[in-house]
């Protein structure tokens, strides 16, 4: 799904998440979260969704889908749109009854698992391989 960017009203600006938006979609009235893609104007949509399409079809426990693209026509910037209710480690500790240990080394087992299936899937980022 690739839309325009008027159709999501900004719901909250994140001062801790890197260019993302927590946005009501004015379609169904959902939360979720915009992320910053690209900001080059001369890449066209499609282009982005070839150069993502293993990342966006991936189906994995451990890895945030990517529901769709969306454009702002006045700035050119491209945003991935992921469901709305995604926390930050650091948040999600403060909140937790578990103690910080136990979140910690699920955090450590879930990412190395989820490296795992990446590598079989030949979707290791380049900087990880070694």
């Amino acid at each position: 799904l690739t839309s325009s960017c008027t159709e999501f009203q900004v719901e909250n600006m994140s001062s801790t998440r890197c260019a993302s938006y927590t946005v009501r979609s004015l379609l169904d009235g959902g939360i979720y979260t915009a992320v910053f893609a690209t900001t080059d104007s001369d890449k066209a949509v499609s282009n982005l969704w070839e150069e993502t399409r293993e990342w966006i079809s991936l189906d994995d426990p451990g890895v945030i889908t990517i529901l769709g693209l969306s454009v702002d026509t006045l700035t050119q910037n491209i945003f991935y749109i992921i469901r709305g209710d995604v926390i930050q480690l650091e948040q999600y500790i403060k909140t937790s009854q578990q103690n910080r240990e136990k979140i910690l080394e699920k955090f450590e087992t879930t990412v190395y698992q989820t490296l795992t299936r990446l590598k079989n899937h030949n979707l290791m980022p380049k900087r990880l391989e070694s």
